[in-house]
């Protein structure tokens, strides 16, 4: 028998967060009642690093739609969003190895 070994830094101290969530929908606005989406995306910088942004559209009002209907405009929207992010062309790194990507004569 193996013994167990445990992380002094307790479980899932380190995990990365789930990526791909539905979001949220709540309802807003004081004089025009609104549906508000909430979702986030991650981006990447130039050094490789990400970075979790919120974002919050409004979906529409809510006298012209229900809860449900804001859900589907909010999974459609954050869907769409993901799909443009992965045809973005993000400027590659450069090496100062040998290989295609050497800079100097």
């Amino acid at each position: 028998m193996v013994p167990v070994i445990k992380s002094p830094f307790g479980l899932g101290k380190n995990m990365s967060r789930e990526r791909h969530r539905r979001g949220w929908v709540e309802e807003t606005g004081k004089r025009a009642a609104k549906w508000k989406g909430h979702y986030f995306v991650y981006e990447r910088k130039l050094d490789g690093e990400e970075t979790r942004k919120h974002r919050a559209p409004i979906l529409g009002l809510k006298a012209e739609m229900k809860k449900w209907e804001a859900e589907k405009r909010l999974q459609e929207s954050s869907t769409r969003r993901q799909q443009e992010q992965r045809f973005i062309r993000r400027p590659s790194i450069l090496s100062l190895g040998s290989g295609p990507n050497v800079i100097g004569p």
